[in-house]
Parts: C-alpha cells; structure tokens; sequence
C-alpha cells in the first residue's frame, strides 16, 4: 500500500506507469455506454430507440443532471474512501445499468439508466481519478500525467470504439447489432473491475482530515478554484459540443453515411483526441505557465471553428476542418485540470476542489443537449450554427480566463508552485481561513 511522499505516490516507475495506465483506460471507457455510444452511433442508436433529437438529447442532459448533483459529493468521498475501492464499485454498478440498456427499455427507464450513470461515473468514480492521477506526478509533471493520461484514455477509447463499429456492422439488423454493443461494453465493465481488484497498485489516497463545511469554504476562497472552474467549464462545453455533434453534422449537412460518420467521428473523438492530448500536455510542460499555452490552444480552437462556418460543405473541408477543431478542444480539456497548480490550488485541498469545480464547470451539461436537439429538430443548417456560435463563445472565454490566470501568478504567490508538498503557505492559509 503506497503512502504519500512530498505530495506523491509512493510508486515504483513501474508500478507508477501501470497505474497511470489503468486509470486513463478507466478514465476513458467508464463514460463509453452513456457519452460514447451516444455520440458515436448517433443517428444508428437514435433509429433503435424510437427517439426526437430533444428526447435523445434529454438523456444526455438527465445524466448531466446527475452529474451537477454528485460532481460535490464525488470530491468529498475521494478525500475519504480508498481509490481503488470506488474504481471497482463504480465498474460494476456500470455494468449493470447497460445490460439494462441493451434490452431497450421504455422511455422512462432510459431517463432512470442515465442518471444512474451518473452516480457510477460521477459519485463513485471522477474526482477519485482525478486526484490519483495528480498524485502520480509532481507539480512539474502535472501537464505530462494529464496529458498522457487524456492520450491513453482516448486511445483506449478508439479501439471500444472501432470495435463497437464492426459490430454493428456484422449485423444486417442495425437494433441487434446496438443490441449486441451494449451487451459487449457491459461485458467489458465488469472485466475490467475484476481487473483493477486484483492487479491495480493499492494506494493510501484517502485523507484523515476531517470534510466539513470549513474545509469547503476554506476552498471556495481560493481564487484558483474560480479560475480553474471556467477554465475548465470553457473547455469541456467547447469539446463536449463538438464531440457530440461533428458527427450528425457530417452525415446530416455534408452527405456521408451513417456509418462513414461513425468512423470519422471514432477518429475525430479518440485517434485524433488521444494524439492531441499527449502532445498537448508535453508541449504544455515545456512552458512556465500552461495557462498561456490554453490560451494558444483556445485561440486555435476558435479559428478551426470559424472555418467550418465559412467553408464550403464538402467532404474535404468537412473532414479537415471538424478534425482541426477537434484536435485543439481536445488539447484544451487535457491540460485543463493542470492549472491548479499555477492558479493556487494546493494538493491538499485536491478532492474537494475537484468536486466544487466540476459542479460549477459542467453545470450547462444539464441542459445543452436538449437545447441542441431541439435546434436540430427545429431546422438543420441553423441548429449547427448555433452549436458552432456556442463553441466559440465558450472557447473566447476560455482564452480571457486563461490569460488572467496566467498574469496572476497566484501558483507562485502562495508558495503552490515550487513547494515540495504542493502546501499552501501558511500566511495565505491564514488569510482564507
């Protein structure tokens, strides 16, 4: 059981680069049934269920309804239950759910599925892997472990992906073949449960402080929490826009099948993303601010989706310029966590403010993509434009709380950035006590 050193795990290179690995493939799958195969096999999927693009889209903001109530709760219970424990427990309660999901229950039980998803994905699971991947690096290495923890996620990503591909494919039924999918991906839930508990670096994660609600105001008055919070509201509501919706947006305005837009957007969302991110994070890292590298990363987001308003709607344009965009989005949520170090967020306030932050950040989850389905429905050309518009208000304010954040320096100023335990100092601690 490995203890903290200076504000790291306790892990052999080898042991540390296998838990990394295991953590980004969980990182990555464990939103598959209800992002991933909502997303990829949109239009498939959407004909399976008998669904409106707004009743397809309410369940993707039923589970950001979930999501918004247990991101909080999900930081309190990393401080306190062991990593491992809530890795398989979520595994397992993900697993269930989608066999549920694989029988096509009725409308209701579909709302019922994804907000359990959210407790499996969000409450059990998302600042317990967030904080044990901060925990594998030092303050130095935050852009690499974020960065290759986002490239492995999304690698791991693409191979689920281009297998869910063939499968429906084998299928001249494409309802059994999403059948046969959701079946697999549950499958693959409860494997890889059963391979964390026996294989996974167990780890003292847990803290022995006490979680009250002065320790929660305590991090609601560290300015860092508040910039990092719409960094990284502006980088997942940009991603989470285009992810979500390139896809439709090949087959229903460029002209490409079904299943050449699942393929392009596996590619978009997982071979590309997981490149992205990688180099994104290890370019990051070579600079001593990475919120002037996110704000070089928001800038080249905003131009790529300009682009695809401009452009003509063509196959080339369309394949070129949604891969552009979705490269930069892609870097952005990487390395968007990888400020708190540098907004003045401490290691020790990490779970906390990771559930304070997600609360705040992935707020409009709740209701984007219902509001997006209902501008599809409503007309095509202008729904995807007002997606568009939405991806780019959100990355220009990226971009301006990037460079406050950077200009600030507040890392430096408390003593974050440069200190061994990743502490605050202590006169910064009195004055927000």
């Amino acid at each position: 059981m490995a203890d903290l050193v200076n504000g790291r795990l306790n892990l052999s290179k080898g042991k540390r680069m296998y838990a990394l690995l295991m953590i980004s493939i969980a990182s990555g799958i464990v939103f598959f049934a209800c992002i991933g195969v909502r997303n990829l096999y949109y239009n498939q999927l959407i004909a399976a269920l008998g669904l409106t693009n707004a009743e397809y889209g309410m369940l993707g903001s039923v589970n950001g309804i979930a999501n918004l109530i247990f991101y909080l709760p999900s930081g309190f219970i990393a401080d306190k239950v062991n990593t491992k424990t809530l890795l398989v427990i979520s595994f397992l309660g993900l697993g269930g759910l989608t066999i549920w999901f694989g029988f096509f229950p009725s409308y209701i039980c579909l709302l019922i599925i994804f907000f359990g998803y959210g407790i499996f994905s969000i409450f059990t699971f998302w600042s317990a892997m967030l904080k044990y991947v901060r925990l594998l690096g030092s303050e130095e290495e935050q852009g690499k472990m974020f960065g290759l923890s986002e490239g492995i996620k999304w690698g791991a990503n693409a191979l689920v992906g281009f297998a869910g591909l063939a499968i429906i494919g084998a299928f001249v039924d494409g309802v059994a073949g999403i059948r046969v999918l959701l079946f697999f991906i549950a499958g693959l839930y409860i494997a890889f449960a059963l391979l964390i508990l026996f294989t996974f670096p167990g780890a003292n994660t847990a803290t022995d402080e006490p979680v009250n609600l002065r320790r929660f105001i305590e991090v609601l008055k560290v300015p860092g929490t508040w910039l990092t919070t719409l960094i990284v509201a502006s980088a997942y509501m940009a991603f989470a826009a285009a992810v979500a919706y390139f896809g439709p947006y090949c087959a229903d305005i460029i002209g490409v099948s079904d299943a050449v837009a699942s393929g392009l957007a596996i590619t978009r969302n997982y071979v590309i993303a997981a490149v992205a991110t990688i180099i994104g994070g290890l370019v990051a890292d070579k600079f001593a601010s990475r919120a002037k590298v996110l704000a070089v990363y928001f800038t080249l987001g905003i131009a790529a989706t300009i682009s695809i308003m401009i452009t003509p709607t063509t196959l080339a344009f369309g394949i070129v310029t949604t891969c552009l965009a979705t490269a930069f989005f892609c870097a952005t949520r990487g390395i968007s966590y990888a400020v708190m170090g540098e907004a003045g967020i401490p290691v020790s306030m990490t779970g906390v403010a990771m559930g304070i932050i997600s609360v705040f950040a992935y707020a409009p989850e709740s209701f984007m993509y219902t509001m997006m389905g209902s501008w599809l429905d409503a007309d095509k050309v202008s729904g995807f434009n007002n997606i568009f518009i939405w991806i780019i208000v959100w990355s220009v304010i990226g971009l301006i709380v990037s460079l406050v954040t950077a200009k600030l320096k507040l890392g430096e100023k408390n003593n974050v950035i440069g200190s061994k335990d990743g502490m605050l100092d202590p006169k910064t601690l009195e004055s927000i006590e």
